[in-house]
């Protein structure tokens, strides 16, 4: 074997030994800084390993990822499946309960921290982890267990709908006097592909747009309706050129005594999104649209969506559950609500929630259809785990300080066959 041919080959098995015990990129350059043939530096190309080296951050801003995320073992499993960009939101479920999650992308150490909550606000599961192209690191603390966190095959999450996040924020300030205008929000767009038809992401997309750009752009407008928003970036222009417009007029009404306007002259909007549901041609989320128009305090509303991606329609809770059902179920939501907020419901909520929650059948249809149930008709709600939450807004039957009511009802396959119509039975969510 001739000398050159030898020291070639020498190469080629230092670099596979090489390979086997550190990182390929240090390989990588260390081939670069020796002078070798064309020919050797095509082979030694030739050794890159076939998946992706790349780090790909989930939270880079430039691309949505769902993950389905598992950790624990048996009866401890518990099952996460997020939708993140430069935030993080979803649920998780073990074989008792399900649970929202909330989190965040530190950019600073290119992790991701989020938590598992009850509806009640307490925190049964933490996590943190990194993902780097196609692998995933990370722990799971659960009631005090700590575990490994598992990647779960993407392809085990059928017909998941591909969502970005459209973004648009902006704050003015003045000195003096301390007045200032905020602007954030926060859009998800849903694209075709993966089970989803340009029509039916294009209807979603246009009730998307309406329900949070609109209201977005018009909270200080004395005529909402005459508002035309189409992107999130002229929603906050608009926003923004109303606020200080009327910031300046108040101020002039201001101008010979200031001592006394606290935080009178400070406006904002923030509306963010919750993605809680998002698999079997299901898709759901919440948009929290939370305001400061001056006053004693600001004001939060839940708004919710419910798509059939395979069409694109958007669904009622009253659309949902079949005919000879809604009274049942409104009762059941009542016996609920007085379970969980019986001491904190309005005088006059608990008693009508009260008498319809107890009414023999005939009297609750009659209750319901007069609309003196004590709930609404067309109560909000959206997809979360193996069931359902029931959202109340802020007054509508509790005080402010209570903040936004949620009920959750998990559905196993016999309640949602025996609930839902005809056209959703053989299409349960979960």
């Amino acid at each position: 074997m001739k000398r050159s041919t030898a020291f070639f080959f020498g190469l080629i098995v230092l670099a596979v030994v090489v390979w086997k015990t550190t990182s390929w990129e240090g390989v990588r350059q260390w081939f670069s800084s020796i002078p070798i043939s064309g020919t050797a530096t095509q082979l030694i190309k030739s050794l890159t390993p076939t998946s992706s080296t790349e780090q790909v951050f989930a939270g880079d801003r430039t691309k949505p990822y769902t993950l389905k995320l598992q950790s624990g073992e048996g009866d401890k499993q518990l099952t996460w499946l997020l939708t993140m960009d430069d935030h993080v939101s979803g649920f998780a479920y073990d074989a008792n309960q399900t649970y929202g999650v909330y989190g965040a992308v530190v950019t600073s150490t290119d992790q991701l921290v989020f938590s598992a909550y009850t509806t009640t606000a307490d925190v049964p599961a933490e996590a943190t982890g990194t993902w780097r192209g196609q692998a995933f690191t990370g722990f799971s603390t659960t009631k005090g267990v700590t575990s490994t966190l598992r990647l779960v095959d993407p392809a085990s999450v059928p017909s998941a709908a591909i969502i970005t996040f459209q973004q648009a924020d902006r704050r003015w300030s003045q000195a003096r006097p301390t007045m200032g205008c905020e602007f954030a929000l926060t859009m998800p767009v849903i694209q075709s592909g993966n089970g989803v038809s340009r029509e039916a992401a294009e209807r979603m997309n246009t009730i998307i747009r309406d329900r949070y750009l609109k209201p977005a752009a018009s909270i200080l407008d004395e005529t909402p309706s005459a508002v035309i928003v189409k992107t999130p970036e002229e929603a906050r222009d608009r926003f923004l050129a109303t606020c200080r417009t009327q910031l300046n007029d108040e101020l002039n009404a201001f101008k010979d005594d200031l001592s006394n306007v606290g935080g009178m002259f400070q406006r904002s909007v923030n509306v963010s999104t919750n993605i809680s549901h998002n698999q079997n041609g299901w898709l759901s989320f919440t948009s929290d649209i939370a305001t400061y128009t001056g006053g004693a305090h600001g004001s939060n509303i839940r708004d919710t969506f419910v798509f059939d991606t395979t069409t694109g329609k958007e669904l009622e809770l009253a659309a949902l559950i079949k005919p000879d059902q809604q009274v049942l179920f409104g009762q059941r939501i009542a016996r609920e609500l007085l379970r969980q907020y019986k001491d904190e419901l309005f005088d006059d909520s608990r008693t009508q929630i009260q008498k319809f929650a107890n009414a023999s059948p005939a009297t609750a249809q009659a209750l319901w259809a007069r609309g003196e149930s004590g709930i609404t008709t067309s109560t909000s709600f959206y997809l979360i785990g193996r069931g359902l939450n029931v959202v109340f807004q802020q007054y509508e039957v509790t005080p402010y300080a209570v903040g936004l009511p949620e009920l959750y009802f998990g559905f196993d396959k016999k309640d949602w066959e025996n609930l839902v119509t005809s056209e959703f039975t053989s299409r349960q969510p979960y």
